[in-house]
């Protein structure tokens, strides 16, 4: 396994439209913001805070940066928090956004690439966190609900999902309609799982929880340690840990293979990372002014990374 630590500074880029800096800090009107994920077109979404009185308590907004930079702001009727989750490659962003000054209660929304919201949650359930969408506008994610989570399906009807006593907690779905996410038994203990149309709800032994899937079916997520883990359909599980890594959290899995997230070192400060199909583990760590702080949220076929540092949102090329 090869690691390299890499500084993110500027540089000149190859093949990737507008961008000209392999790591670009932007903010929305100078507030802070935070990236969740990218699309194969440099499309990325995210929130950033505004406070509605000076000193006040800050409210999320979403937004959508494009490849030239453009930015579009938007939130959905009567929200007091708007948090967008996932985008894929046709444009279409899901989400969650809270309603009243408690922030208590919380519901899906679905933006599409014109701009028109849509917004949803199971019958009779007040808290619902979407967290994926993939190609075919089909949704999944979790709520306060029987079982624990739900599915969307691309023309709106939602089926609540769940396995014998676990609460289980969707949290990716793939191309192929697989969902991935983790199952907490009545002692708290979790175990990662993948569930499909063919195979139904099968757990996977020895991992904590999954956090992603590609097209292809491989997936990633946390394994005891906890260390990262990824498995190839039908292969076994592989962990892997970036250096001096005490908290490993992968994020995300593009098409080939190569996953992405963060880690925390022992004084409990946050780095980048990926990891490619062979094994080979690179760490990022963002210029920063203050500590250090940095969070890989997505990544896309082309391998180009979004996140977050103390500085703002960040589009990665490494």
């Amino acid at each position: 396994m090869k690691i390299i630590r890499t500084a993110l500074v500027a540089a000149a880029l190859v093949g990737v439209g507008a961008y000209a800096q392999t790591y670009k800090v932007f903010k929305v009107d100078g507030n802070p913001t935070s990236a969740a994920a990218i699309n194969d077109a440099y499309t990325v979404t995210g929130s950033y805070d505004v406070a509605t009185v000076p000193n006040g308590p800050l409210i999320a907004h979403g937004y959508v940066r494009f490849l030239g930079g453009a930015i579009t702001t938007f939130d959905p009727p009567n929200s007091t928090g708007t948090h967008p989750t996932s985008i894929n490659d046709s444009g279409v962003i899901t989400g969650y956004y809270t309603v009243g000054t408690d922030q208590s209660k919380a519901y899906g929304f679905v933006l599409d690439a014109e701009g028109t919201i849509t917004t949803f949650a199971p019958k009779g359930v007040t808290v619902t966190y979407p967290y994926s969408i993939n190609e075919s506008g089909v949704i999944t994610g979790t709520c306060k609900c029987a079982g624990g989570s739900f599915e969307r399906g691309a023309k709106g009807g939602i089926e609540l999902l769940g396995l014998e006593t676990y609460i289980m907690s969707a949290v990716a779905i793939s191309n192929r309609d697989v969902i991935v996410g983790s199952l907490e038994d009545t002692n708290e203990a979790y175990v990662g799982f993948v569930r499909s149309a063919q195979s139904g709800d099968v757990a996977i032994p020895g991992t904590i929880g999954v956090a992603a899937i590609n097209a292809s079916g491989v997936i990633t997520g946390q394994v005891p340690g906890p260390l990262g883990f990824v498995q190839e359909p039908k292969g076994s599980v592989v962990s892997f840990n970036p250096p001096g890594s005490t908290y490993t959290a992968p994020a995300a899995i593009n098409s080939a293979g190569t996953v992405a997230g963060y880690f925390l070192d022992a004084s409990q400060y946050s780095h980048g990372f990926s990891r490619d199909a062979l094994g080979n583990i690179t760490v990022f760590d963002a210029p920063t002014l203050g500590l250090p702080y940095t969070y890989i949220s997505g990544i896309n076929s082309s391998g180009v990374m979004c996140g977050t540092s103390d500085e703002g949102a960040f589009l990665l090329v490494p």
